[in-house]
């Protein structure tokens, strides 16, 4: 679960 949140927060950081 932990990776999946890393996973949406790098990919909301490459997006913003």
């Amino acid at each position: 679960m932990y990776a999946f949140i890393r996973f949406i927060s790098l990919i909301y950081f490459i997006f913003n």
